[in-house]
């Protein structure tokens, strides 16, 4: 009995040791990982409140913008689900704290808590269910589920609560027009409150730290614009009543500006902030809607919002994913790249360690052969050699294109030198190199520049019909600069059909590394290649590789 409970106990360990993902419950320690948030979230909610009962209108019974239950649905998409129980059990006293102390009864106050807290747990149930355990606005997927479960699904069925516990209370009498109103609300908070938080929440400070200067005062600029032409627009400053509902699309040259340049993350702020802005003017009898009910202008409002909100919101999905595609696809031809340069490398090294040393090997047999055996056997020997240094000449020079172990040994310019040489023994092609000495080039930038001079100067050879070829390495400020200049026949460099001269090879190896590649030509003017990579770019990625 002692030994077989040794054994559970060595192969638990062995489990543990060996990466094995065990079905042991979850410590008590995992859960207080989420007290935090869960605090922070009944903070924010009990505040959130305060903001919702000050963004409700004057003699209405709906507020505008109702952010409790957004923030709540915002917390449950960034925990786990085994942890959502801490976050109500925190949420539910500031709940009642935050109602009682506006004067809310307390059975309308527990009954707003089901119906809020319904709307949080089913919309964030149905997007991970349907959108994955991480929900992603970034893709056109996540931004789908969301929208549906998220922004519709969830309001609509827990209006029909929020509606039921208002009539039922006695603050106000008519259902269908509450559960209108109720659903609108919450609706237009959910679209506004809940992106940006699940973006910051998830990605942002990993963004935030990737961002340049530039990127932030790009960001900066765009929300500026968005919070001005907001402030002036929704303000009741336009010029016109009769155009002002028109004005009401004045922010989206700059919202398209942020779904472009910035992403969903910029979007969604850029959102909020307008949803902020003209919902505070609204409440104040201000805004692009000017008739004589203050409940009418609030839902034109918030019809509005969501009108122009939702498609610039899939829209954004969609260019992230595009983008996202594009840099897949980079990293897949990266590392295409390299595997095709390791393989290239290996069959060099098989070339001349293994095939060459076997032909040298030959042809010191031969000469053996040749100082025992008859003399009328000596021209098919002599024969039999020089065929055999033929096949060695021509296995070293396919090894040498394989791999340059010139470009490996002396550098960037010898190996440049050496093509050079190469491509005038097959061509009557004139050829010069200007080169200047460049610091410590990384070896992964001087590979991309020599295959990029390789596959340009196999364009001249097969293409160009050119007669002088002109190649210049130089240093510049912060990296290195490759120009092949010929005289050929040239071509439409803006045509498709150029793309198979091998440009995006070139094009793939310059990226990895960080550089650029501009080809400039045109018809009996010649072709022009422009290969430029940057040196400490490509150093820190080494270091931090």
């Amino acid at each position: 009995m002692g030994t077989r409970r040794l054994n559970s106990l060595a192969f638990r360990r062995a489990r543990y040791s060996s990466g094995f993902k065990t079905t042991a419950p979850l410590s008590d320690d995992s859960v207080f990982r989420s007290v935090p948030i869960a605090l922070l979230t009944a903070a924010a909610y009990y505040a959130g409140t305060l903001a919702g009962f000050a963004l409700t209108p004057p003699g209405a019974t709906v507020s505008t913008l109702w952010p409790p239950n957004a923030l709540l649905f915002a917390s449950l998409l960034l925990l786990p689900k085994r942890h959502w129980w801490v976050v109500a059990a925190m949420v539910f006293p500031a709940h009642m704290a935050a109602q009682l102390q506006m004067g809310i009864p307390i059975a309308r106050a527990f009954g707003w808590f089901i119906s809020n807290s319904a709307e949080a747990f089913i919309g964030a149930a149905c997007v991970l269910r349907f959108g994955g355990a991480k929900t992603q606005f970034d893709s056109v997927r996540g931004a789908v589920v969301f929208l549906t479960f998220g922004f519709l699904f969830a309001p609509f069925i827990t209006s029909f609560l929020d509606a039921a516990v208002v009539v039922a209370t006695g603050w106000d009498a008519s259902y269908w027009t509450m559960w209108t109103r109720r659903l609108f609300t919450n609706m237009l908070s959910i679209l506004a409150i809940v992106p940006p938080l699940v973006i910051v929440g998830r990605f942002g400070l990993h963004k935030l730290r990737r961002a340049s200067l530039a990127q932030y005062a790009e960001f900066a600029f765009v929300i500026v614009s968005v919070f001005v032409v907001s402030a002036y627009i929704f303000g009741g400053r336009a010029s016109s009543q009769i155009s002002a509902p028109v004005l009401i699309y004045a922010p989206i040259p700059f919202l398209l500006w942020a779904t472009v340049r910035t992403g969903p993350g910029g979007l969604s702020a850029s959102l909020l902030v307008v949803a902020l802005v003209s919902i505070w003017e609204a409440i104040h009898g201000r805004g692009v809607f000017t008739s004589v009910s203050m409940r009418e202008n609030v839902l034109y409002l918030q019809i509005s919002y969501c009108m122009v909100a939702l498609p610039l919101m899939l829209l954004a999905a969609m260019l992230s994913e595009r983008r996202s595609t594009e840099m897949e696809l980079r990293e897949s031809k990266t590392k295409m790249i390299e595997a095709q340069e390791q393989e290239r490398q290996r069959i060099a090294g098989e070339l001349h360690d293994n095939i060459l040393q076997q032909l040298a090997l030959a042809e010191i047999r031969i000469s053996e052969l040749k100082s025992i055996s008859a003399a009328e056997w000596d021209p098919a020997l002599d024969r039999l050699s020089a065929q055999l240094a033929e096949i060695a000449a021509d296995i070293r020079e396919i090894s040498h294109g394989l791999y340059p172990s010139v470009l490996q040994n002396l550098g960037l310019a010898p190996a440049l030198r050496r093509l050079i040489q190469e491509i005038k023994l097959q061509k009557s092609v004139s050829l010069t190199l200007t080169s200047e000495q460049a610091e410590l080039i990384p070896p992964e930038v001087s590979l991309a520049l020599y295959r990029t001079a390789q596959e340009a100067l196999h364009n001249v050879e097969k293409h160009s019909h050119a007669q002088h070829v002109r190649i210049e390495l130089t240093q510049v400020s912060d990296g290195l600069l490759l120009r092949i200049r010929d005289d050929g026949i040239g071509f439409l460099a803006d045509r498709e059909p150029s793309r198979g001269l091998g440009i995006d090879s070139m094009q793939a190896r310059l990226r990895a590394v960080g550089g650029e590649l501009r080809i400039t030509s045109a018809p009996t003017r010649g072709t022009e290649v422009e290969a430029f990579a940057p040196l400490k770019q490509a150093d820190s990625l080494a270091r931090t590789g």
